[in-house]
């Protein structure tokens, strides 16, 4: 029998004690992590986005949180958006100090990229856009007419923007895209009280979701009701075409691209631009890659993969054969170009050069859809004519 004060009675009481702090550890823990799933979940309901995966948006009683979790890529942290009434005082939580106050509806904005214009459009809102850079770039009918009226300033060229303009006409907000840390190049601006909107509908993996965007450009206006009528039209079409060809009989072979100097960039097999050629019905050669952006690869392993596929498309502003073939006689040995089976985006043209499918096709992705459907199964929309793609002849 154990002597109850001796010391190994007192050691087996201190490791029952320890064992029980730890359990009772872990069990907190335990509960917290359940609590915090749970939260996360009840979050994620209240959450009005339901395909895009790089914003989300919460509408609360009294003002509306727009996080954007991703605003270029390698992002280590998001930027948060309160949207508050404009006729009104409201009083933010101390949770959301870092956010930036944004006043709503917007009066007007600056935008830095032209596949941030459909969803003005598309709202109405095409008036609200009053500076631009380079507005050669845009090919909209709406807005060109909005340029040559003068009430859209161009800012100059690109990142390179002209600050000073841009300042001077001070616009509600201004809407830009980065490809990496450019927040130096927006401080100044954000200083100036025209809080900065990153869109980030690029780094979407479907098309799908980055035609979603169009309900961050709406929530800065209180357009929230009619963008979602907009964007449920938007899918339920795209769902059908996708149904459609769904029922092929055979899913031909595709690639895409063009060699940039030493390179032939493809898109990955996880990008939105493979998703595109998935809901075809085509079997993308690159279909099996896990990488949601643009693969680098050499003339030869692009020809070794594709040189019999039946369809070549994407080949950016190449018009016709013989300037494929000029830009590189080597593009001759692939079995689509043989049998003329080429295909580019640049059927719409603004008057001043801008390609439609940069600006429009993003916003309309089932219209693209239709296209590429049309392309390798014609027999599935017959009826149909080819809005952004055109056949190289």
């Amino acid at each position: 029998m154990i002597d109850m004060g001796s010391p190994i009675h007192k050691t087996s009481m201190k490791l029952r004690l320890s064992h029980f702090i730890f359990l009772f550890i872990c069990s907190y823990f335990t509960a917290c992590q359940q609590a915090e799933d749970a939260f996360s979940r009840e979050r994620d309901k209240q959450n009005t986005v339901e395909y895009a995966k790089s914003f989300r948006i919460f509408k609360e009683a009294s003002y509306t949180l727009i996080e954007v979790l991703q605003p270029y890529p390698g992002a280590n942290e998001g930027v948060r958006y309160v949207l508050v009434d404009r006729a009104s005082d409201q009083i933010i939580p101390d949770s959301l100090s870092d956010a930036v106050v944004v006043k709503v509806p917007l009066e007007d904005i600056a935008c830095l990229s032209t596949s941030h214009l459909p969803a003005l459009e598309m709202l109405g809102l095409a008036d609200k856009m009053v500076g631009f850079p380079n507005t050669g770039h845009i090919s909209s009918s709406k807005f060109r007419a909005l340029i040559k009226q003068n009430n859209i300033t161009d800012l100059g060229s690109g990142s390179q923007f002209d600050r000073e303009t841009l300042l001077d006409l001070s616009p509600g907000a201004l809407m830009v895209f980065a490809m990496n840390n450019e927040e130096r190049y927006f401080r100044e601006i954000q200083n100036a009280d025209i809080p900065v909107l990153y869109n980030a509908d690029f780094l979407e993996q479907t098309p799908v979701g980055r035609a979603e965007w169009i309900k961050f450009t709406a929530a800065f206006f209180n357009k929230s009701a009619q963008a979602d009528s907009i964007f449920n039209e938007i899918v339920a079409n795209y769902q059908s075409y996708k149904s459609k060809a769904s029922q092929a009989a055979s899913q031909p072979h595709v690639f895409s691209g063009l060699m940039y100097g030493d390179t032939w960039y493809v898109p990955g097999g996880k990008s939105w631009a493979a998703v595109f050629l998935r809901d075809a019905g085509a079997q993308y050669l690159w279909r099996d890659n896990e990488q949601t952006g643009s693969l680098e690869l050499g003339f030869e392993s692009v020809l070794e993969k594709a040189e019999k596929a039946e369809y070549w498309i994407n080949v950016a502003d190449i018009n016709s054969l013989e300037a494929l073939q000029n830009a590189d006689s080597r593009y001759t040995y692939f079995q689509a170009f043989k049998n003329k089976k080429v295909f580019t985006y640049s059927r719409r043209k603004g008057e001043k050069g801008g390609n439609d499918y940069l600006e429009m096709g993003y916003a309309r992705p089932d219209l693209v859809l239709a296209d590429l459907i049309h392309i390798v199964h014609p027999e599935i929309l017959p009826e149909h004519q080819l809005y952004f793609y055109q056949k190289l002849q």
